[in-house]
């Protein structure tokens, strides 16, 4: 079993397997992450914990299906809940949004293509009527999925990466695709929000606000702003926003900004820059409130951002 900590939000998304992922930290409490990997037959296990709440975006890149299971805390995907009786079954070609709203750990389960195609034949399903996005599985799934998953990490723990009892006779894969076999029986669900007499997609929002804030000048870019992008009102973005992040509309921008400065900061040669400098190209005016909420948000000050990183 390989087990890495980090110290970057950024290090710690790259390795996460099977996901080009992209996010930011939310809120932190403490300034560090740890992932533990193992390979179960051809099956491969993630266990991940974060410091802090974090907004993920990314894709499925893996030839197969991916399994996520949160742990513990409040996880939102793409402003669905996760409940206790739910999996996300992440597939190639969708975009997933996932929320989570403090310190969290969570489970990823790798299963590849052949051994998927293996199961659907078996059960008669189409390749293309497979579940997708947050499934409903049943308490007692769920249960029975975490405990499997947990116990082979922590016999690989106790073994430095060998439960011979365990992995190599097969007990392992044997029981955890037995439990995947009964999520490809779940029907798909697809769900639009309903406000008034309209329906609106939240993907298609979420696309516009996320191509307004890549493409102009962050300290150009308000609240009003994504609302007209998104053509809702103030009081339905904020829903939607409340609905993906568990966060405001007002909050979500500020932190969004703040990720985009310390970007800079870690770039920027403390010779040529400074941190007032950098803080106003993201329309933040008050530096002594800039600071102070970016060290609550990373851990440290915009200056010792600037003055380390380069080293590097």
């Amino acid at each position: 079993m390989q087990i890495i900590q980090y110290k970057d939000f950024y290090d710690f998304l790259s390795d996460i397997k099977f996901l080009k992922l992209d996010g930011m930290v939310a809120s932190l409490k403490t300034p560090e992450w740890k992932i533990h990997s193992l390979v179960v037959g051809e099956l491969e296990l993630q266990y991940g914990s974060s410091g802090g709440a974090s907004i993920i975006n990314g894709k499925f890149n893996g030839d197969g299906n991916l399994i996520h299971i949160p742990l513990n805390g409040s996880c939102k995907v793409n402003g669905k809940s996760m409940l206790s009786d739910s999996v996300l079954v992440c597939v190639p070609d969708i975009e997933y949004i996932i929320s989570f709203n403090d310190v969290h750990d969570w489970l990823n389960l790798f299963i590849p293509l052949k051994v998927i195609k293996l199961i659907l034949q078996k059960n008669h399903i189409s390749e293309t009527n497979q579940p997708s996005g947050v499934v409903h599985v049943g308490n007692d799934a769920v249960l029975k999925f975490k405990k499997v998953l947990q116990e082979t990490i922590s016999l690989a723990k106790k073994a430095n990466g060998q439960p011979m009892g365990l992995i190599s006779k097969g007990k392992a894969q044997k029981e955890i695709l037995a439990i995947y076999e009964s999520i490809t029986l779940q029907p798909p669900v697809i769900e639009l929000m309903g406000i008034g007499r309209r329906i609106i997609d939240r993907t298609q929002i979420m696309m516009l606000i996320k191509n307004k804030l890549q493409t102009e000048p962050l300290n150009r870019i308000f609240v009003v702003d994504l609302a007209a992008v998104a053509k809702v009102s103030g009081r339905t973005l904020r829903k939607i926003f409340m609905d993906y992040f568990g966060i405001s509309p007002v909050r979500y921008l500020m932190i969004y900004k703040m990720h985009a400065a310390r970007k800079i900061l870690k770039e920027s040669h403390p010779l040529n820059s400074t941190v007032s400098n950098i803080a106003s190209q993201f329309g933040f005016k008050h530096f002594g409130r800039f600071a102070s909420s970016y060290r609550n948000l990373f851990g440290e000050r915009p200056l010792d951002t600037l003055n380390n990183h380069h080293k590097n």
